[in-house]
């Protein structure tokens, strides 16, 4: 397990180095955020369209990925730690992975660990451990 303090969702949505150099969050998709981080396990989320679904379920993909390392104490060594990210079908699976792609070109702090795929991103982080965003 990692000695560093770990990053919070909602920090790194906010930091302009890390998920959050393309845009700036509304205090109510910061507190969706927020609430990611337990203790609940099922969320259920009535949001208008066009208002950042997308987006939020990006960053918190990407964030899981890169910033959760302490789920790799969980899996044994040299596995791959998945984000799971169901779509309708392939051009929305694809778009979701384009979302991810876009938060992590803007971000110095992650451009350099990921490897992008059509229907995946694959994380090669600084501790050794691998994890991906898989969409189906």
């Amino acid at each position: 397990m990692s000695d560093r303090r770990p990053i919070s969702l909602v920090t790194a949505a906010q930091d302009k180095r890390l998920l959050g150099a393309t845009l700036t969050l509304r205090p109510r998709q910061l507190a969706l955020l927020a609430s990611l981080e337990g203790p609940e396990r099922t969320h259920v989320w009535a949001i208008a369209r066009q208002q950042g679904k997308s987006t939020l379920a990006a960053m918190a993909a990407v964030h899981g990925c890169v910033f959760r390392d302490d789920l790799d104490a969980i899996l044994p060594r040299g596995r791959t730690r998945y984000c799971l990210a169901a779509a309708p079908g392939q051009a929305q699976a694809s778009e979701f992975v384009r979302l991810c792609e876009a938060l992590i070109d803007a971000s110095p702090t992650l451009r350099s660990l990921a490897t992008v795929s059509r229907d995946r991103i694959d994380f090669a982080l600084p501790s050794g451990a691998k994890s991906a965003i898989l969409a189906l």
